[in-house]
């Protein structure tokens, strides 16, 4: 027997139940209502993530490329930032690293020059017992001076150097002036003792010199006579 039939004999024709209608499908639903009257608020709403999504893909490759890099699997996210945050911070230690042997470099280099400065302020005080005029601050604005400095050359060295043209004149005079004063008493203790020979008569007279109008080359020629044992006189 039909189904129909059954409900008219249980119910009657008016009292009969109504045809149960089927359920609608959520989701056709909701695309009706994006593609719709919905569909500027959808939008609206989306956005954001539509465009994260779209910088996730463009970043897939390089992700891709790290965890390989790290040796990490596919989407291990936790992994990949522990991976550069270690990275970051070796990075940050290297750094410090080569800050610190900078500095300490720099130290090591300014010890070792003040060190140097002593030193040469040490023979500055010494070689002013020779040279009173020599002034170290004013001798180091000259390039010549300190190239001789820096080539280990002493500091009365370097000024003798330096100053040759003005040192050897006066080194030449005072010289003379010693080797005469020398040659004058010798010739003096000479003419007070008694003739040899047993001759007193005088040979010619030696002419006289002047040291202080020689050459340096006449000047060495002299000294060289005089220590062969010959008798000059000086005028």
């Amino acid at each position: 027997m039909e189904l129909t039939n059954i409900s008219l004999m249980l119910f009657g024709e008016e009292e009969a139940p109504a045809a149960v209608e089927s359920a609608p499908d959520p989701g056709a639903e909701f695309d009706r209502l994006i593609e719709g009257d919905y569909r500027e608020q959808y939008e609206a709403k989306t956005k954001p993530l539509r465009e994260s999504a779209d910088k996730y893909a463009a970043l897939t490759p390089v992700l891709e490329q790290l965890e390989k890099r790290y040796g990490l699997s596919s989407g291990d996210a936790a992994g990949l930032q522990e991976a550069l945050s270690k990275e970051a911070r070796d990075r940050e230690a290297a750094q410090a690293d080569r800050e610190n042997a900078r500095q300490q470099w720099q130290a090591q280099q300014q010890s070792r020059a003040q060190a140097i400065r002593e030193q040469w302020e040490a023979q500055a005080e010494q070689a002013k017992q020779i040279y009173p005029g020599l002034d170290l601050r004013a001798e180091l604005r000259d390039p010549r001076f300190q190239a001789l400095l820096c080539a280990d050359v002493d500091v009365a060295t370097a000024y003798q150097a330096v100053h040759l043209n003005e040192i050897l004149p006066a080194a030449m005079a005072y010289t003379a002036k010693a080797v005469e004063g020398k040659l004058a008493g010798a010739l003096t203790a000479a003419s007070t003792r008694p003739g040899e020979n047993g001759g007193g008569g005088q040979g010619a007279a030696a002419p006289k010199l002047d040291a202080s109008k020689m050459g340096k080359a006449e000047f060495q020629a002299l000294c060289r006579r005089i220590a062969g044992g010959e008798k000059v006189s000086f005028g």
